[in-house]
């Protein structure tokens, strides 16, 4: 594997990293490298090796052959940042989907099929779920949306609190509306996270999503109380703003706020 890059380097993730972050790397990543916005050869292939990274790492099979592969060529300096120094230290999610692979038939094409029929019925139940949630919470506010709508809002309510304990804040900024991106810069908007992280200390490991509360979705724009806790301690709940923009959510300044602030606290 000497002449592969590492794909997790690439995309800037994790190997621990689940697929909606890679997914949101990957546009980060896209955008930043769009030929309309840097049409120099340095950057035509940056793009060209992020595109390689996420067709491998988005595809359950493919990631796991190529984590396989990634342990048993480690090298005693380490290129990357994210290489284990030996076999024991593979991360927890990649030796799951190693066993996965070995455990599944040989042959591909009607694995994939399978796989696809697993991924749509997860979704499936996920959405139910989600809409059962919702509509048992009965916490006031809530407004009409659809079941898509709201699991899309929960999803990104959710993220913008589990990206600080897994490492991975900076993946969250592309989540956010582009007025919010003007008045934060994403080198501001990093700094601010690692600022959190340090002053959560210890406690760090055990922040957690728990709920929202007060849901209330429009056409274009929707509210929500993000309900948070520090687990076996103390829960916190924040409000949250959200915005479609072409048509996908995503998370906009909340009232009272500004700069990097996107959430206004209120209580906990």
């Amino acid at each position: 594997m000497n002449e592969v890059p590492d794909h997790y380097e690439v995309l800037q993730v994790s190997p621990n990293a689940d697929r909606e972050i890679i997914e949101a790397a990957y546009r980060r990543l896209a955008r930043r490298y769009d030929p309309v916005r840097d049409s120099t050869a340095a950057s035509a292939e940056r793009l060209k090796a992020v595109e390689a990274a996420f067709r491998v790492l988005k595809d359950p099979i493919s990631r796991a052959e190529f984590d396989t592969a990634r342990v048993e060529d480690l090298r005693p300096e380490g290129k990357s940042r994210y290489e284990p120094a030996g076999q024991e230290r593979l991360p927890r999610a990649a030796r799951r989907r190693q066993e996965r692979v070995r455990s599944r038939p040989s042959t591909r094409p009607l694995l994939s099929q399978r796989d696809l029929a697993i991924v749509g019925a997860l979704a499936v139940v996920a959405i139910a779920v989600g809409l059962a949630a919702f509509l048992l919470a009965g916490r006031g506010g809530g407004g009409e949306g659809s079941a898509a709508d709201r699991q899309a809002i929960e999803t990104l309510a959710k993220r913008s609190i589990e990206v600080l304990p897994q490492g991975q804040w900076p993946s969250l900024y592309a989540s956010f509306t582009p007025d919010f991106q003007k008045r934060c810069a994403e080198p501001d908007f990093i700094k601010a996270g690692a600022t959190g992280a340090e002053e959560l200390g210890e406690n760090l490991p055990l922040l957690a999503f728990v709920r929202l509360d007060t849901v209330s979705i429009g056409s274009d724009s929707a509210s929500a109380v993000i309900v948070g806790q520090l687990t076996g301690q103390s829960e916190y709940s924040v409000q949250g703003a959200f915005q479609k923009v072409g048509g996908e959510w995503r998370i906009a300044p909340a009232p009272n706020t500004n700069g990097c602030e996107a959430f206004e606290r209120l209580s906990g």
